[in-house]
Parts: C-alpha cells; sequence; structure tokens
C-alpha cells in the first residue's frame, strides 16, 4: 500500500486484495458509515463513505482521517503504508490593496494571524458570530497574504461577496471570475493561461463544483489536465474560503479530500448541531487546534418570545400528507384552511410588526419577517400589502435579486432564501414565524440583525403553546439563545386565534 502525503490530503493506492478489505473494514467499522455487507465486482466489500473519495484506483483522505488509517492498519494488520511527499506548487504573488478607510479593528488582528499560521494540516475555522465581519477577516487575510483566493459559496450570495470585495479592496470587477455553472468552468480552464493569469479573485458556487466533480466522475478525459486534484493549481489560487461551511458540508468534504492548495478556511457563524454524524463530520474537518471561537459573544440582541394559544384544534395538521413528521410547511397549508383562524393569525403578525417595527421605525429602518414556504410568504405579503399602503412592502423568495431585501421597508422571507449569510442595512426587527429545530438555524436567523449603536434591535419568535412540538423547540432555542441575547422576554398574546 502506498501513500502520497499532500498537504490537505493523502492519496492511498493498493491493488493487494487483502489490504483493499483492510482497507473496506477500516471505513466500515472505524468510522462507522457504510453497510459492510455489501460488495463491489471484485467481491470485496465496497468502500463507500463520505469519509473517503474513490477517484478510481485511489482512495482520498483528508489528512486526520489519513491518520487514524495508518494506526488502524498498523496495529490491526500490520500493514505499513509506504509514503512520499506529493508535488507542491507555489502561486504566484498578486498584488492587492485595502481601500481607503478600510483597516482590521483591534479584535480582528489575532483571527487574522490565526487564518495565516502555518500548518502541518493547513485547513482551519473561524467559527465567528454574525456581524463581526467574517466577509472582512477574510479579505484582510488575502490582502496580507497577497495570493489568489477561491472563495466557494452559495450563489445566492455570490453579488454581496462581490459588492464587499469592490468597496474594499483596489481589485476591478474584471479582475473576479465567477464560476457559476459548467460553461463559465470550462471556458475558464481552456483559456490561455496568460488570460487566465489577469484574475486576482475566484468566486465558485457550490452547484458547479458539484456539476464540475459529477462531469469529471463520468467523463474525465473531457476535463485532463484540469483534474479535481489539480484544479486549484490550475487557477494558481493560495487559499480556498469557503463560506457558511455548515451548509453544504459533503460537497466541502470531497473538495478537500482533492485539493493542493497551501490554505483552506472555513467559515460559520453558527458551529453547532443536533446531528451526531455531522458533529463527526466537522470534528475530523477541523480538529479543536485548528478552530477559532475565542471572541466574546456580543449581547446587544433583544429576544422576545410571543406566545399564542389556538381556540379550536380539530383537525389540526402540522405534517404534511404521508408524514408523521412535524412540518411548519404544513402547518401554514392547514391554516389557509381555516378562514377565521387563518384571518386572526394574519392579524397577530401584523399587530407584531406595527408594535415592534412601525412604531418605532426611523427612515431607512427595516423589518424581515420569515414563513415556512414561498406560498405563505406571497400570502402574508397580499395582506400586509393592503395595511401598509405607505411602505414599500414585498417578498424576497426564489430567484429574487438582493436589492429587492436592500430596498424594501418590509420583506416577507423563509429561512432557506434569507436566513444566512443575508446583510441587511438598518434592520431593526426580525420576526420569525417558524418552529425550527435546527440549531444552526436558530442562531443564523436572529444574526441577520446587526448591531446599530444606540439603538435595539428585536428579535421576535412565534410559539404556538397548542402545538407541542412547538412548545419543544422553544425549550431548545430557549437554551441556545439565552446566553447569546441582550434581554429576553416572554409574552402571552391574551385572545386566542
Amino acid at each position: 500500500m502506498k501513500a502520497v502525503i499532500n498537504k490537505l490530503n493523502v492519496a492511498v493506492t493498493t491493488q493487494n486484495k487483502d489490504e483493499l478489505a483492510a482497507l473496506a473494514r477500516f471505513v466500515a467499522y472505524e468510522l462507522n458509515h457504510t453497510d459492510y455487507s455489501k460488495r463491489d465486482p471484485s467481491g470485496l466489500p465496497a468502500i463507500k463513505n463520505i469519509y473517503v473519495v474513490k477517484d478510481y484506483a485511489t482512495y482520498r483522505f483528508i489528512k486526520p482521517i489519513y491518520y487514524m488509517l495508518k494506526q488502524y492498519l498498523l496495529n490491526r494488520h500490520r500493514i505499513v503504508i509506504e509514503e512520499t511527499e506529493g508535488s507542491s506548487f507555489t502561486p504566484d504573488m498578486v498584488k492587492i490593496k485595502l481601500n481607503k478607510g478600510w483597516k482590521p479593528r483591534d479584535y480582528q488582528m489575532p483571527i487574522i494571524e490565526y487564518i495565516l499560521k502555518e500548518r502541518m494540516y493547513p485547513a482551519c475555522l473561524g467559527s465567528i458570530q454574525t456581524g463581526k465581519g467574517k466577509t472582512a477577516l477574510t479579505l484582510f487575510s488575502i490582502v496580507k497574504l497577497q495570493q489568489r483566493a477561491c472563495i466557494v459559496l452559495k450563489a445566492d450570495y455570490i453579488k454581496q461577496w462581490v459588492n464587499v470585495i469592490l468597496d474594499m479592496t483596489d481589485i476591478k470587477e474584471d479582475e473576479i471570475y465567477i464560476f457559476r455553472g459548467q460553461k463559465s468552468m470550462l471556458r475558464f480552464l481552456n483559456a490561455p493561461k496568460k488570460e487566465r493569469a489577469q484574475f486576482k479573485i475566484f468566486i465558485m458556487s457550490v452547484s458547479t463544483y458539484n456539476g464540475y466533480l459529477k462531469s469529471y466522475k463520468l467523463s474525465p478525459e473531457i476535463f485532463e489536465p484540469h483534474t479535481p486534484s489539480k484544479l486549484f493549481e490550475q487557477m494558481d489560487v493560495g487559499i480556498i474560503v469557503i463560506d457558511e461551511i455548515h451548509q453544504y458540508n459533503f460537497t466541502y468534504f470531497e473538495m478537500m479530500s482533492y485539493s493542493g492548495v497551501d490554505r483552506l478556511l472555513g467559515l460559520s457563524g453558527s458551529f453547532v448541531t443536533n446531528d451526531k454524524f455531522l458533529r463527526k463530520i466537522f470534528v475530523l474537518e477541523f480538529p479543536l487546534d485548528n478552530i477559532y471561537d475565542e471572541l466574546e459573544w456580543d449581547r446587544y440582541i433583544n429576544y422576545i418570545i410571543i406566545q399564542y394559544q389556538l381556540a379550536n384544534t380539530n383537525g389540526i395538521r402540522t405534517s404534511l400528507r404521508g408524514s408523521n413528521t412535524y412540518s411548519h410547511i404544513g402547518y401554514e397549508q392547514w391554516l389557509k384552511s381555516r378562514p377565521a383562524i387563518y384571518k386572526n393569525y394574519m392579524d397577530l403578525i401584523s399587530g407584531i410588526v406595527n408594535d415592534m417595527y412601525i412604531s418605532r421605525k426611523r427612515k431607512s429602518d427595516k423589518c424581515l419577517i420569515f414563513v415556512a414556504s414561498i406560498d405563505f410568504a406571497n400570502a402574508l405579503n397580499d395582506y400586509l400589502v393592503d395595511k401598509y399602503p405607505d411602505f414599500l412592502v414585498g417578498v424576497f423568495i426564489e430567484d429574487d435579486d438582493l436589492e429587492k431585501i436592500l430596498t424594501q421597508d418590509l420583506t416577507t422571507s423563509t429561512p432557506i432564501k434569507a436566513g444566512t449569510a443575508i446583510d441587511v442595512p438598518d434592520l431593526i426587527t426580525v420576526v420569525n414565524t417558524v418552529a425550527i429545530a435546527s440549531p444552526v438555524a436558530n442562531i443564523q436567523i436572529p444574526g441577520r440583525l446587526r448591531k446599530i449603536e444606540g439603538f435595539h434591535t428585536r428579535y421576535i419568535q412565534l410559539t404556538c403553546m397548542s402545538i407541542p412540538k412547538h412548545r419543544q423547540y422553544q425549550a431548545l432555542n430557549d437554551e441556545l439563545l439565552d446566553r447569546k441575547m441582550l434581554t429576553t422576554h416572554r409574552f402571552l398574546h391574551r385572545e386566542s386565534i
């Protein structure tokens, strides 16, 4: 068995059946996430697992997992791996400067030093509170590094990143290359090297990288010599930045298993999960020494829980058809099927908007309301448009441009569309009507509020006390948010709806 040791990952190869069987046992039992009973065409146990990437005859592991494998093979099977150092590349330097007026704050300096620290395993996670400048910290680090960077993220966040890059640095718009779709990927990879060198920063949607991997696995000859293990070298990238790494973790795990860059930075404002499997992935990707989470939480949000009860729960539905699990979309569908309750519910939300937002709104202040479904967002918006004709009221859903939420006074959206990585200036009130179990979402949603000096921001959570799951999720939320909020207040709506 041979191993090529790269900076982020290790490529393991063997044709020996006993060694392949030992490899399969390690993946099946030690990593505990595959079905050992399944067999590949050769009759050996199948090696298919999120923790390992099979690249034809090569098995790729991120370094922390490889060291586990190495110890396992030696102790259990007396197999010694023949190791060689992988070829490395040194990315070219590029000149990038900060625009006038931009410089790191004192509390950000240790984080920048941490990001740029030389490590044997060069992947680190910046677990930093929303509003503390994850984007700015990244760009400060890139400017200090003076190397090309590739920022990988959800397509919805591309425009926001481009705007900040242009605002903070001297990088011009034509020096940013955006990978969005396979055509943009092939166009860049097939361009002459001199043409590729004009770009100083790359932004790649995660769906584009996913599509690239799928296409490569189907027809690798199309992408030669731009294979996944050489992709970022062809781009001359010195650092990969993964924004909101908690969102597409399996894709990023695969990216880390291929990439040969000097540094990788994962960004997240909510490094928490109830899922034991996801927790295990995070710990494997980022050992504790590689996680920065030392900033004291800045408590500036007033957390207000508004509890209400249903006058009649006969026939209540809180799941989608064919399912027994709680679904807030199912609850919204049931509300719409009960006209009297539906009207009272709309009036409840409108009253909260009036008391918590309209009554204290200054000229450019904004309010964001979260509902579960696009259908309900449109319905609530129609109601609010009639209720508040003097305000700019609208939705932010599906393929809506970022400009909508930035210019509207009162916006209705969903956690999927606006719950993460959306920065809305002058946002003073967030109303969340959705009962959510995910701790990540329950930190990210109030995190849309940014600190406004001399003014209190408010996060309002609606909880139906007639629904057990609402009470359960609220209890989890209280435990999660209590130490992160400036104040916590609880009110019971006087009348049942």
